[in-house]
Parts: structure tokens; sequence; C-alpha cells
């Protein structure tokens, strides 16, 4: 399917800013700068927001899109974390920030309450935090769910690095600054920012392993031995036919998903929904899966050269398997996926599965 003009605009500019060879050949991190002001150029870091709250008013299902277009480069920036946050503002009637917006509840352990004008959390991995200035929480309120933007300066955090080296913020249980609340939507739930942040890094995940099959495909139909390339080997064959199958499956899942969060909000239902949370589970579960056996066969392909740094294959399979974890890892997903099914029972389980 041919891209949007939206679409292709941005990754014009992503690929001018943050090409992975570029990214890879920088050792002063100077294309950061440039990369965060591309991003807020054209408009993608509040892509998701209405235009009523300063947004772009793109809708989910393209937003998402460009989610794509950064995992197909694996930018190291936090994308789609802040389009999420912005995203929860406007559906909340808040205006959009500018700059970076880390976006939680991001893990199952976290819990975030809102007392008198007071956000007491307990966050056990937020993505990015270290690089933002703010966080946009959903809070667990005495009359329900709250939308809060909090400040993170000042705040005491343990800062770890995932897989690919992003780093990753737990903060112990402390009272944070609210700059700005409001009552969540009707239809948002506890478990609304996890599975929004798992559609979300699904679709990362499908974009990265795009990019890992066509470098792939190139690299053995280049590579030669025996006198021959190595795609004539039936055994390469094979691997690549497989590689492809992952990554079919991967973008498939993930655009299922992002097109049932579409759909679900655009008619004003909950996230309860089954359907939404089958997409989403089931997308997140798929791609980690994906992402571990892509990775496994892009390498043996390669051989060595693929585990260098200064390879692209390296920054791309380290950022598929590392956002694989984020917002609920295989385990945790398939354990709620299965509560899900099992909790319906077995006529209703074929009647959901028939409709998708």
């Amino acid at each position: 399917m041919a891209e949007s003009a939206v679409t292709s605009s941005v990754r014009r500019v992503l690929e001018d800013t943050a090409a992975i060879q570029s990214v890879i050949a920088s050792h002063d991190g100077s294309w950061r700068g440039r990369l965060w002001s591309g991003i807020e150029e054209v408009g993608m870091n509040v892509a998701a927001a209405p235009e009523s709250s300063g947004g772009a008013g793109l809708g989910l299902r393209e937003s998402f899109d460009l989610l794509r277009v950064a995992g197909n480069l694996a930018l190291e920036a936090p994308i789609a974390d802040t389009m999420l946050a912005n995203w929860m503002l406007g559906a909340a009637g808040l205006d959009t920030r500018a700059g970076k917006i880390a976006f939680g509840p991001s893990s199952f352990a976290d819990a975030v309450s809102l007392k008198n004008d007071t956000v007491n959390a307990s966050l056990k991995r937020l993505p990015f935090a270290s690089d933002c200035k703010e966080a946009v929480l959903l809070a667990q309120a005495r009359d329900g769910l709250s939308v809060v933007l909090v400040s993170l300066e000042a705040m005491a955090c343990t800062t770890r690095f995932s897989l690919a080296g992003e780093p990753v913020c737990e903060f112990a249980p402390q009272p944070f600054k609210v700059l700005a609340s409001a009552p969540a939507p009707a239809g948002f739930t506890a478990a609304t920012t996890m599975l929004m942040g798992a559609a979300a890094r699904s679709m990362l995940v499908a974009g990265a392993l795009e990019t890992l099959l066509s470098l792939t495909s190139e690299h053995v139909m280049q590579r030669r031995a025996f006198g021959r390339t190595i795609s004539g080997f039936q055994a390469v064959q094979q691997l690549v036919a497989r590689l492809a199958g992952d990554v079919a499956v991967s973008v498939s899942a993930a655009s299922s998903a992002a097109e049932a969060a579409d759909s679900l909000l655009d008619s004003d239902a909950s996230f309860d929904d089954p359907g939404l949370q089958l997409e989403i589970m089931s997308a997140k579960v798929r791609n980690a899966g994906a992402a571990q056996s892509a990775c496994a066969i892009a390498h043996e392909l390669f051989g060595a050269i693929g585990v260098t740094s200064e390879h692209p294959l390296h920054r791309l399979s380290l950022r598929a398997l590392a956002w694989s974890d984020e917002f609920g890892n295989e385990v945790e997903w398939s354990r709620r996926l299965g509560a899900l099914m099992c909790g319906r029972g077995a006529q209703a389980f074929w009647s959901l599965l028939a409709t998708r």
C-alpha cells in the first residue's frame, strides 16, 4: 500500500536528520537535536491529538503509520511516548505540550493515584523519563480516572538502560507536582496506557523488522560463496522465506491493532472492548516472537559482521528486541490474553475470532 503524503513527508524529514548510517557515523550526538527539531517541525509529536487541543488531528491509524517509519529508521527518541502523551492530553480536553514527554503507567507494576491535587506514583519502568521534563500519567482518583501532566524535574529516580541502550527510569513511591489535570474520557480504563503503549511499540517493532528484511535480502543477493551468491543456496532461501513470513505477520498484527484502536475511539467505545484487547495483546505477543525469530535469522545470514556496532543490523535488532519488552513483555501479555479468552468461554471465543 502506497504511503500517504503526510507519511512520505515525515519519512523524508526523518531520513534527512537521522538516517541509520548517519547516526552510526556520528560521534558527537548532534543528530539528536536535529531529529527532535524535525519531529516538532512536521508535527509528529502531536499527530494523534485533536486540532482543538493544538494537535494535527491525524487520528490514531495514520499517526501509527508515522511510528512505523520511526521503526524503519530505528530512531532513538521518545517519539511514540510523546505522541501518546499528547494524544491522551487532547482526549481529556487539555492542551498539547512541546518537548519530549514520558507516558505512563508503562508497567503492570506501576501505581498512580491523584488525591487533593497531588499525584503519588510508583513507576517501575518509565522509558526515556531521564530525557523528559514532563510526563503524562493516567491516575486513579476518588471519583474515577484522571489524566495528569506532572513535572519530572528534580524527581528522584534510578536510571537503567534497555538492551538498546535507551534510558528506562524507576521512580520510588513519591509525590509529583501536578501541572494540569482533567477527568479521563468515559471509555478509558486502568489498562488504557498499557494497551496503547503496547500497540505503539508493536508498530515500532514492525517497522524495524521491515528494514531488517530489506537489508538481509540485499545482503544475500550480493554476498558470494563457492562461486555464486548465497541467495542461490536452498538453505538460505528457506531462511529468507521464514524471515519474510515473520515480518509480514508482524506488520499485519501491528496494523490490525492500530486500526482497532482507531475504530474504537471513533465510536467512543471502551478500552474494555474484548475485540480491541484481543488485537493489541495478540500484536504485542506476536511481534515479540517475530522479533526474536527475525533477528536470529538475520544475524545468521550476515554472520559476525551484523554483530558489530557499526552495522545497521546491530542497531535495528537491538531496538526491535528492546521495544518488544516495553509496555509489557511477551509473557505478561500472553498470560493476559489467555485469561481474556478463557474467561469468555468457548462459544464467545469463536464468535470473537470470527469477527476479526
